[in-house]
Order: C-alpha cells, then sequence, then structure tokens
C-alpha cells in the first residue's frame, strides 16, 4: 500500500492526469514499479539459498510478464481493435520490456535445474541481462517533463547498481 501511495503521489505532483495520454501511463507504471519493489524486498528481507530466491524471482518475472503482456493486449484490443504484432514492433516498448522479463524469469527458473555451478552463472546473466535491458528501456522510452525522466533515471541507476552488485557480490557461503 505504501508503494502506491507513494506512487500515486508522485503522479500527482507530475500532473499524470492532464490528459489521457498521460493518465493512461499510470497502470503501466504502477505494475512494474511494485513488481521490481517485491522483488527488492524478497532480495533484502529473506535469507533463502540461490536457488530458492531464483525460483522465488523467477517466477514473480514470470507471472508478472504474462500479466503484463495480457493487460496490454487486452486494453489495446478494448481501444483500438487486436493488437497485430506490427503494432508491438512499432509501440510496444512496454510489452517488449515485458517480454524480456518473462525471458530474463524464465531463466532463473531454470537456473537450480541445471549442474550446480552452471546455475549459479546463470542467475547472474539473468540480472546482468534485466538491468541493460532496463537502462535501454528507459533511455527509449521518452517522457514527457523533467520529473518523469528524473524519476526513470533514478529508478534505472538502481536497478544497474542491483544488476551489477548480483554479479560482482563476493560468494556467500551459505549459497554455496
Amino acid at each position: 500500500i505504501g508503494q502506491i501511495a507513494v506512487l500515486t503521489t508522485v503522479c500527482m505532483i507530475g500532473d499524470v492526469w492532464r490528459s489521457s495520454e498521460t493518465s493512461r501511463q499510470f497502470p503501466g507504471h504502477l505494475g512494474p514499479s511494485i513488481f521490481v519493489a517485491a522483488i527488492g524486498v524478497g532480495a533484502l528481507c529473506t535469507e533463502w539459498t540461490w536457488w530458492q530466491r531464483c525460483e522465488f524471482e523467477g517466477r514473480t518475472s514470470v507471472i508478472a510478464s504474462i500479466a503484463y503482456i495480457s493487460g496490454e493486449t487486452l486494453e489495446s484490443s478494448w481501444r483500438k481493435g487486436f493488437p497485430s504484432l506490427s503494432f508491438y514492433v512499432k509501440h510496444g516498448l512496454h510489452a517488449w520490456m515485458a517480454g524480456v522479463v518473462g525471458l530474463c524469469g524464465s531463466m532463473l527458473v531454470l537456473a537450480p535445474r541445471l549442474e550446480r555451478s552452471v546455475g549459479y552463472r546463470l542467475k547472474d546473466l539473468a540480472h546482468l541481462w534485466f538491468a541493460v535491458a532496463w537502462a535501454w528501456f528507459i533511455y527509449q522510452h521518452k517522457q514527457p517533463n523533467d520529473l518523469g525522466a528524473s524519476m526513470h533515471w533514478t529508478a534505472t541507476t538502481w536497478i544497474l547498481i542491483g544488476g551489477f552488485l548480483r554479479v560482482l557480490k563476493p560468494e556467500n557461503p551459505k549459497e554455496s
């Protein structure tokens, strides 16, 4: 609830509801922000082994990806008729990023099922791929004002730091 309150307040300050085009963006930011917060809380507040964390983050990512793409498809269908693949190629930046999240989630779900050292490295690749893809997504995702740009690049900075720390962190004996 706190996450929703903070996001709603930031959107009110940024005057998101000034037009139907910008107000449509609110649900599209609510879901991803809750997803990123859930992954962060899971990483900070649990004592899981790496393979338990992979299961949680992977399943959460796959579910979030399916939910976002389904919601985007339904909403686009309702407003414009059923979207074609050409719609997503041209306008579906959010849906493509959700697809990357789903692929990273699939890698995380697969990692614990592989030979231990291979799976351990695969999970790092998934985190790094997500962080770099997120940065590319934000670079392509133009903002209508400075507040929007600042908020997106702040989130991107933290996600890049988190992605690189996942790869560079020292070994945790508990996770071996």
